[in-house]
């Protein structure tokens, strides 16, 4: 994790973007709330089926369509906007951290080049890739994370509507839910990181 001084250092330079993450915010909110919207619907749709009037059956079916429709439109515009509002946010965080790397590199003494750590092509790998690894913070990988904070609030709300008592149930298993992603995912690491190694050899 980043230290809380890095952060607070580096979301002030991200500030002239403000507006574009705030939107980008937003929009992956939206975004990450439609898809357990989408389930409920989705489950009244199907308990329409069981109704014994056709024609209050139709109107039903038609409802649901309608709204399932309306919320893959918003989800649609809020994946636009969610891509836009990180995207530009990161990149021009990417572009104003190169002109200010490339800067502090043209104020260093004639020396600093002198080392094989800052031979040309070195300086050039940490322009281009130093200055995009800070993307992360502002870009679209902390809109992924909105989207899953929104989808979990909203999961958890309309559970705990329809059935606290079930939903209290299946949460106890989500530490163990938790724990063997977080396993299977250190252990496909390894093995990713294994292969290439080997593949060297």
């Amino acid at each position: 994790f980043f230290h809380v001084p890095f952060l607070y250092k580096i979301s002030k330079l991200n500030i002239p973007e403000l507006h574009w993450i705030l939107l980008g915010t937003i929009a992956s909110l939206i975004l990450g709330a439609t898809q357990p919207i989408f389930g409920l619907t989705l489950s009244k749709m199907f308990g329409a089926f069981a109704e014994s009037d056709l024609n209050k059956q139709k109107y039903l079916v038609l409802i649901s369509a309608i709204i399932h429709f309306c919320i893959g439109i918003g989800g649609g515009i809020a994946q636009f906007l969610t891509s836009v509002g990180f995207a530009k946010s990161g990149e021009e965080l990417t572009m104003r951290m190169r002109k200010m790397t490339f800067s502090a590199m043209l104020r260093q003494e004639i020396s600093y080049f002198d080392y094989e750590s800052n031979s040309t092509g070195a300086l050039i790998t940490r322009l281009s890739k130093d200055a995009s690894a800070l993307k992360g913070l502002t870009g679209v990988r902390i809109g992924i994370i909105f989207q899953a904070i929104s989808a979990v609030i909203t999961a958890l709300i309309i559970s705990f509507l329809s059935s606290w008592k079930l939903t209290l149930v299946v949460s106890c298993f989500s530490p163990l839910i938790i724990f063997t992603n977080k396993f299977q995912g250190q252990n496909k690491r390894k093995t990713t990181e294994l292969t290439d190694e080997t593949s060297f050899i």
